[in-house]
């Protein structure tokens, strides 16, 4: 609280700040782990993860030394990011979430840079995503379009593995977006999100309408997909009386649309 005061009431003693932090990592990271392990209970950890996304807000050269000297194995990641008790606002996973965002927020190249380099750490946000309350959601999904695919100073290559198959389908599976308060019908069930469910919908997106717009938005920045959307589609368009050939037919008009598109920008261009 008195971090977040200096940084939005009193920025002449930012510098003060940084310092006692620097301090905090250098002759307390013992201490820090300590709380941030499972061993710890839920406040502390909590209070520990908000303090650090804290000092990450700070800048300087503070996110580096973090990502530096900080442990942060997959099995205490794993441990964050479980949802627990995702109505509640200040849950483990939201702290873990926000203190991860922290380091792309801050906006420095290096600290972006920095913390793509650990794969796991923003990849482990995404499984669950559909719990997770729509402003977790948004601030994900717009962080990740501001500070990774929009930025110029992220290589493609970064892109293609930091958005790997596992986290797209996550995203994905955002179209059947439950929210925190079905969670725990979720976990009475003890039943995984229905991938097969959502794969269907991959497999052959004409029959369900956000997947629709999604494959033909792909093709449009991707022309060179077409081909293989064809490929998908060949055993599907013999023509039958049916609602769903109907369905397909139309599907298969606007992919036309935009192979006559495409085929009209290579000579324009």
């Amino acid at each position: 609280l008195f971090l977040l005061r200096i940084l939005t009431q009193y920025p002449e003693y930012q510098t003060e700040a940084e310092r006692a932090c620097h301090h905090l990592i250098n002759s307390h990271l013992s201490l820090i782990h300590s709380m941030m392990s499972a061993k710890s209970n839920v406040k502390q950890r909590k209070i520990i993860l908000q303090l650090l996304a804290v000092i990450v807000s700070l800048g300087g050269t503070l996110p580096r030394e973090l990502l530096s000297h900080l442990a942060l194995p997959p099995e205490l990641v794993k441990s964050f990011v479980q949802h627990t008790k995702p109505t509640d606002d200040q849950n483990i996973r939201n702290c873990f979430i926000h203190f991860i965002l922290a380091f792309l927020i801050e906006g420095s190249v290096p600290v972006i840079r920095s913390l793509l380099d650990k794969q796991h750490l923003l990849s482990s946000i995404f499984p669950d995503l559909i719990y997770d309350s729509k402003d977790i959601v948004a601030l994900i999904l717009t962080t990740l379009k501001t500070y990774v695919l929009h930025n110029s100073n992220v290589s493609k290559t970064v892109k293609l593995q930091i958005f790997s198959i596992p986290v797209i389908q996550n995203l994905v599976y955002l179209y059947n977006w439950k929210g925190p308060n079905n969670w725990s019908k979720h976990k009475t069930q003890n039943v995984m999100p229905n991938s097969q469910y959502h794969e269907e919908k991959l497999d052959r997106p004409w029959e369900y309408e956000k997947p629709s717009n999604l494959v033909i938005k792909i093709m449009t920045v991707c022309p060179d997909l077409i081909k293989s959307q064809y490929i998908l589609l060949e055993p599907y368009i013999e023509p039958r009386v049916s609602v769903k050939w109907i369905i397909v037919i139309k599907f298969v008009r606007e992919v036309n649309n935009l192979h006559f598109l495409s085929y009209c920008l290579m000579f324009v261009t």
